[in-house]
């Protein structure tokens, strides 16, 4: 089984100092399901945030990944 409350720990803790140092709070959060749900998303969404706004970011991000 995939240790996945320890890699969530690890992974949150390291970008919860990039967003402090950043000044900024998380928007979004996409996850992927390990073992007997391998494969599934996992979205999470703070309440309050404008579904045109996310919409306008994750356009964003999309065109700034590199191919």
């Amino acid at each position: 089984m995939v240790p996945t409350e320890e890699i969530t720990a690890e992974r949150l803790a390291g970008w919860s100092k990039k967003l402090s140092a950043q000044h900024a709070t998380p928007l979004l959060l996409v996850a992927v399901g390990h073992d007997h749900v391998s494969g599934q998303v996992v979205v999470c969404i703070p309440e309050g945030i404008d579904n045109d706004m996310l919409r306008a970011h994750l356009l964003f991000v999309l065109k700034e990944l590199p191919r």
